[in-house]
């Protein structure tokens, strides 16, 4: 999903693909590999390619009206990015960018190709609406907790995405490689910075997470499934 979503962790596409489906796509793909801060797709370019990731993380980030930069999402292994403008090639440009926060290595699909694997493949294209229709259900509970107020437990359940979006089949304690400043932080979660402070501090005290500049670690997280609750 790129550019009109503000979740955090997506449904990843990959996995909900059949086996058949799943090596169909990959090999209409070209490798391609990014350094840390090295930009995947870029907002405002002409341009219908698609991102597959094999591996590391990107960040959804787009500058706003006021010539801020507001990060929206996060994807990691098993996601696609850039897939909206190949589906609805409206000549727009990109909405976002999408830069990695850490290696990443991913394959590049042409929107031609994209399209032509979604007309021929039924269930992959019904897969792909599964995972949009799913990261659209997300959007609505984070929207909620927003609404709520309670920033906390909201950030708590994005750091508990992280963990699982990080460690795939299981969730573990430790350092999320977040490569997430505390204003990009309170971008995706609609906060204030000052607001992202504070949570930081009640997960502290909880015991859920340690922190340090650019760095968040999970230290219980069972504790932190408790604050996300």
């Amino acid at each position: 999903m790129f550019g009109r979503v503000w979740e955090v962790a997506v449904t990843a596409l990959l996995p909900l693909l059949g086996s058949a489906d799943h090596q169909a796509l990959t090999r209409l793909g070209r490798r391609r590999r990014l350094a840390r801060g090295a930009y995947l797709l870029s907002q405002g370019e002409q341009a219908d390619t698609v991102a597959l990731i094999l591996s590391g993380r990107v960040k959804i980030s787009t500058v706003t009206a006021d010539g801020g930069d507001r990060a929206c999402a996060v994807h990691g292994p098993g996601s696609v990015v850039g897939h909206f403008e190949a589906v609805d090639p409206d000549g727009l440009g990109r909405t976002a960018s999408a830069i990695a926060i850490e290696p990443v290595d991913c394959l590049m699909v042409d929107g031609a190709d994209f399209r032509a694997f979604l007309h021929e493949r039924p269930e992959a294209a019904m897969a792909l609406l599964r995972a949009t229709v799913r990261d659209l259900r997300a959007a609505d509970r984070r929207r909620a907790d927003v609404a709520s107020g309670d920033v906390s437990r909201h950030l708590a359940r994005v750091l508990l995405e992280q963990v699982e979006l990080r460690n795939a089949s299981r969730a573990t304690n430790g350092d999320l490689g977040f490569g997430l400043t505390q204003a990009e932080l309170a971008g995706i979660l609609s906060a204030s910075r000052a607001a992202i402070v504070r949570a930081l501090s009640t997960l502290r005290k909880q015991g859920a997470v340690t922190t340090s500049p650019r760095q968040i670690i999970v230290t219980d997280v069972a504790a932190l499934r408790k604050a996300a609750r």
